[in-house]
């Protein structure tokens, strides 16, 4: 618990047992992230203050965690990496630990540091204890080094990765990496595949169009049709809308899509789900 000090505007904190408070997050109301982003680095760095190098290592990691996760919400990715790679380096198996690497290791991608991102991916993988999140990081980080059959090797064998509380990073993000890494490989059909899945299995559509079409080459509109009402069927309007953007370069495919839907044209409005130097920090993978 914290308490304010209205002559100096100072921050007093002390912990209370698990037991004399309740508290339960309902939602932060939109354009307040960076007051309240500003508020969660002040209450961090008196926890850092009290924990950050103290002989707790679960309050040390917590402190620096929350430290780093602040940073992030502000903007401050240098200090986010800065705090990340302090808890990378304490020795323990503590599954915070394991959480501010993974986030490490996805600012890193982010940052462009792909080979940092490596080392992390491959600590991760030996880590074991979570093989997925571990296999996309990996390939992620691949891909920005153009390695991109090994991007699309370890992709392959990545189902739906959690982070170390529990959090999906999401499929569409892994699938939609499988398409780029096949791609880029010249796997042209398992990239239609991939597409075809993001457009009729999760409403991955807008703007996605005119690549499923170069994917899809001059292949049969009715096939592709068929696959995408296949599984898709509460996204057939969301794909009509992008297939009419086109003009005459889908107007096959659109068709074929009103063909088998019994839809002369699509409703307006665009609808559909939207997606997202090598070694900056600590070297080489």
């Amino acid at each position: 618990m914290c308490i304010r000090d209205s002559r100096d505007g100072k921050l007093t904190c002390w912990p209370l047992a698990s037991d004399v408070l309740y508290y339960d997050h309902i939602a932060v109301e939109r354009g307040t992230m960076p007051v309240k982003g500003s508020r969660n680095l002040e209450l961090a760095e008196l926890d850092v203050a009290h924990n950050g190098d103290g002989a707790d290592v679960d309050l040390q990691l917590t402190a620096l965690l929350n430290r780093a996760r602040s940073f992030m919400t502000l903007g401050k990715w240098a200090d986010a990496v800065d705090d990340y790679v302090k808890i990378w380096k304490v020795k323990s198996d503590a599954p915070r630990r394991i959480w501010a690497m993974q986030d490490l290791a996805e600012l890193l991608v982010q940052l462009g540091a792909y080979d940092d991102a490596a080392v992390i991916a491959r600590e991760l993988s030996a880590d074991g204890r979570y093989p997925d999140i571990a296999a996309l990081l990996m390939a992620r980080a691949r891909m920005g080094q153009g390695r991109h059959r090994e991007a699309l090797e370890l992709l392959r064998r990545v189902d739906n990765p959690h982070n170390a509380i529990g959090f999906s990073t999401g499929t569409t993000t892994t699938i939609e990496a499988r398409m780029i890494a096949a791609a880029n490989c010249g796997e042209l059909d398992e990239a239609a595949a991939c597409c075809i899945q993001l457009f009729a299995s999760h409403g991955v559509i807008p703007g996605r169009g005119r690549l499923l079409l170069k994917l899809w080459g001059d292949r049969s509109a009715g096939d592709l049709a068929d696959l995408l009402v296949e599984d898709g069927s509460a996204h057939v309007p969301a794909m009509m809308t992008e297939f009419e953007s086109l003009g005459a370069s889908a107007a096959a495919v659109l068709q074929a899509l009103q063909a088998r839907t019994g839809s002369p044209s699509a409703p307006s409005g665009r609808q559909g789900a939207s997606v997202g130097s090598p070694s900056l920090f600590f070297g080489k993978p």
